[in-house]
């Protein structure tokens, strides 16, 4: 089945972010030798669809204190005042702000990441799954961010050994609000 197809079996309406299914994850360079891995472990959010199987609109919901690398001294400086302030701002968001059909199923998805208070433009990819016979459809996301355009500036020298650019890549299983 084309993506094409896949998208036309997504119903029009508002669908809800199943938390306990859904991920954002992220890796960044670190030393521009290796990336550095991890996840949030609790997202939520909501999708309004469209009559064309496209979102239309939407937001996305990241609690800051649920980063993870699987290291626990790692995920306790992520969440200081060096990167993202969780306890300050315990929120990420990302709002669409455009969205548009793309060559091969694909969806175009301009969006606005919102950390500290910073808010930086974002190009995403997205598509979605096969919706299943369960009642639920998955949209898969992926894009990169500038975290200097966040704000997210660590103290020298973890400022340099950190990469700029964060790869977000998120799996969002969408149950209807109806």
């Amino acid at each position: 089945m084309s993506r094409a197809r896949e998208m036309a079996t997504v119903q029009p309406g508002t669908w809800r972010v199943a938390p306990e299914l859904s991920r954002i994850e992220f890796r960044v360079r670190k030393m521009g030798l290796y990336f550095v891995k991890g996840r949030f472990k609790r997202v939520s959010g909501a999708v309004e669809v469209g009559p064309d199987g496209v979102p239309a609109e939407g937001v996305v919901r990241i609690d800051a204190s649920s980063v993870s690398t699987r290291m626990p001294p790692r995920d306790w400086h992520l969440r200081t005042r060096d990167f993202l302030a969780a306890r300050q701002y315990p929120e990420i968001t990302i709002t669409v702000d455009d969205v548009a059909a793309a060559v091969s199923g694909a969806i175009a998805v301009s969006a606005t990441v919102t950390v500290r208070e910073s808010a930086a433009p974002v190009q995403f990819s997205a598509h979605w799954h096969d919706a299943g016979p369960d009642g639920v459809a998955m949209l898969h996301v992926s894009g990169v961010v500038d975290r200097r355009e966040l704000g997210v500036r660590p103290r020298r020298p973890v400022d340099w050994i950190v990469g700029r650019e964060v790869q977000l890549e998120g799996r969002l299983v969408l149950q209807p609000a109806w």
